[in-house]
């Protein structure tokens, strides 16, 4: 006689009193319902651990696309100052044969210069923690050499100089020397491209004779951060920046806040 196959029964009775209903299920059923759940549960957690497998990889994608993109802007920057450095070398013999006769250059070689202004385009934003008073040259000293200085408009036979004259090559980057927040940029009759930045209601600064203006009007600035470039005038040879501080609204000797001076 063979032997019977051991079956599981499922007894449905409604408590209205209606009919009721059986369900059989034999042995190898209930394990083939059995493996369907368990592979339908392991099926669910794959799809959430392929779901955060792939939020993870789309976050490292876009991570590593914005350093590549930094990667980009820092080989332009390299780019940038690579030129910058050729146009200096090249204007760099032509400055010195001019400015011989009238002042003292520094003896120090040029690629010193060269290694400081590297050294700086690479922090174009120093100064975070609040400096409100001029403080630093708005051109490195190193790259730069005060051509006309600081000439008080009191006395009869004075010629009076609001400002002082920083000689340098042409397209020389220019730094705010203080925190503030720029108040003017545009064209001035006997200044150029002039920009004027207010530090706190205190001090003002005045920059000309610029030939590229690198912030906007209403633009808040940080110690050190690059605002313009140097530029050439009609009524000298040397290219050079004019710079001026203004104190609660009186025109001060820039030299008086300048370190080293």
């Amino acid at each position: 006689m063979a032997k019977r196959r051991k079956k599981f029964s499922v007894l449905v009775i409604p408590d209205d009193g209606s009919k009721s209903f059986k369900f059989q299920f034999s042995c190898p059923m209930l394990w083939g319902m059995g493996f369907v759940l368990v592979f339908s549960l392991y099926m669910v957690f794959a799809g959430f651990g392929f779901f955060f497998k792939a939020r993870y990889w789309e976050h490292t994608a876009q991570t590593r696309e914005h350093d590549n993109a930094r990667l980009r802007a820092d080989v332009a920057r390299v780019d940038e100052l690579a030129q910058l450095v050729t146009h200096m070398k090249a204007g760099e013999q032509q400055l010195r044969s001019v400015l011989a006769s009238h002042i003292s250059l520094p003896s120090a070689p040029y690629e010193t210069r060269v290694a400081e202004v590297a050294t700086l385009l690479k922090r174009p934003s120093a100064g975070q923690d609040g400096h409100w008073r001029p403080a630093i040259w708005p051109i490195s000293p190193a790259v730069g050499w005060i051509m006309r200085g600081f000439e008080s408009a009191e006395g009869v036979f004075k010629n009076p100089h609001s400002g002082i004259d920083i000689a340098a090559v042409e397209g020389t980057p220019v730094r705010a020397t203080a925190d503030g927040q720029v108040k003017f940029t545009g064209a001035d009759p006997a200044l150029g491209h002039l920009l004027v930045i207010d530090h706190g209601g205190v001090y003002t600064t005045r920059y000309g004779n610029n030939r590229v203006l690198l912030v906007k009007e209403g633009t808040r600035v940080r110690q050190g951060q690059y605002i313009a470039l140097v530029g050439s005038s009609r009524q000298s040879r040397v290219p050079y920046m004019h710079y001026e501080v203004i104190e609660s609204g009186r025109a001060c000797d820039p030299r008086d806040f300048l370190p080293g001076e």
